[in-house]
């Protein structure tokens, strides 16, 4: 997806949501230092519905923070 973090080249995690009520990290990236735009591409394997979150981690001038619960429906 693209979306926009703070500037500032912040890391960006992406985790699959599971069954037990945990998480799985799926994928990492980084925001654009200037704009804090942010691009994944990921391909998937399987079908079916998939809850993911974007966390974001803690630097100098940013708390650590976390997004909304997102599904995808992969067919």
């Amino acid at each position: 997806g693209t979306a926009r973090a703070r500037a500032g080249r912040r890391s960006l995690k992406v985790y699959r949501l599971t069954a037990d009520g945990g998480s799985v990290l799926t994928a990492h990236t980084r925001a654009d230092a200037t704009t804090g735009k942010w691009t994944l591409h990921r391909a998937f394997t399987g079908t079916g519905r998939f809850d993911v979150v974007v966390r974001t981690g803690q630097d100098l001038l940013n708390a650590p923070g976390r997004s909304n619960v997102r599904s995808l429906i992969v067919y």
